[in-house]
C-alpha cells in the first residue's frame, strides 16, 4: 500500500513538472537569456518536437502509472482513497485512453467504493441522489465527474446503455451524457438511438435511460422551490 501511495505522489509530482520539462529542453541552447517566445518563433523544430515528445513520454507514464492503481482489484477494495485520486488525476488531465476503465467503473462510490453488499443498507440508500445531475452524481461517483471532463464521446456512452440493467449505473451514463452535451441534447442522443436500435433488449434498456430525464427535471423543478427560512427571511 505504501507503494501505491508513493507511486501515485510521483505522477502528481511528474504532472507539476511538464511546463518545467519544456522550458528545459527549449532553453537548452547555450543561451543565458530565455526567451521562449522568440525560440518557438525561431525556426528550430528539432528542439521543439524534443520537447513536445518528452512531455508526450511524462504523460504517458503518468496516465500508465494511474491506470494500474484503478485497475487493481485488491487497491479497489483496501484503498479507495488512492483509487479515488487517480480517477480525479486521470479526468483533470482528459486521460482519454483511461475513458473504457473510467465507464467500467462508473458506479466506483468514493466512500465505500465498489461495496454493493446488503449488508451496508443504511449507506447505499441515504444520500445517493435521485436524480442523473452531474454535479449531484460527482460527489459520490468520481468517474462520473472524470468522464465529463475527458468530454468522452457520447457514442461510447450509448453503447453502455444499450446493455445496461443497474439503476445507479444507468443514472450515472445518464448524468455522464448531461454533462458532456448538456440535458436537451443528452435526450435527443438517447431518443435518436432508441429510434435507430433493432435489438428488442438494448431498445428497451435505452427507453428506460430516458425515465432519467424526468427524474432530472423533477429535480430542477425542487431546486427553484423556496424554502420556508428563504420565504420567512423576506418577510
Amino acid at each position: 500500500m505504501a507503494s501505491a501511495g508513493i507511486s501515485r505522489q510521483r505522477c502528481v509530482v511528474s504532472l507539476l513538472a511538464l511546463p518545467m520539462i519544456i522550458v528545459t529542453t527549449l532553453s537548452a541552447s547555450g543561451s543565458s537569456e530565455l526567451d521562449l517566445e522568440s525560440k518557438l518563433t525561431s525556426g528550430r523544430v528539432e528542439r521543439i518536437a524534443q520537447a513536445r515528445a518528452l512531455v508526450g513520454d511524462e504523460r504517458n507514464q503518468i496516465i500508465g502509472s494511474l491506470r494500474s492503481i484503478i485497475q487493481d482489484p485488491l487497491m479497489r477494495e483496501k484503498n479507495m482513497a488512492a483509487v479515488v485520486g487517480a480517477i480525479e488525476i486521470l479526468g483533470d488531465i482528459r486521460a482519454v485512453e483511461a475513458v473504457p476503465d473510467l465507464l467500467d467503473m462508473i458506479d466506483y462510490n468514493r466512500f465505500w467504493g465498489a461495496t454493493k453488499e446488503p449488508h451496508l443498507p443504511d449507506r447505499i440508500v441515504i444520500g445517493l441522489p435521485d436524480t442523473p445531475d452531474p454535479d449531484e452524481l460527482g460527489r459520490h461517483f468520481p468517474c462520473v465527474t472524470a468522464l465529463v471532463k475527458t468530454r468522452v464521446p457520447h457514442e461510447l456512452v450509448i453503447a453502455k446503455l444499450r446493455c445496461e440493467k443497474d439503476d445507479t449505473r444507468e443514472k450515472c451514463f445518464v448524468g455522464v451524457l448531461i454533462g458532456t452535451e448538456g440535458r436537451d441534447v443528452a435526450e435527443f442522443i438517447v431518443q435518436s438511438a432508441v429510434g435507430r436500435e433493432k435489438d428488442t433488449e438494448a431498445r428497451k434498456a435505452l427507453r428506460s435511460a430516458l425515465n432519467w430525464f424526468k427524474a432530472y427535471d423533477y429535480y430542477e423543478r425542487l431546486k427553484k422551490v423556496p424554502t420556508s427560512s428563504s420565504s420567512g427571511a423576506g418577510q
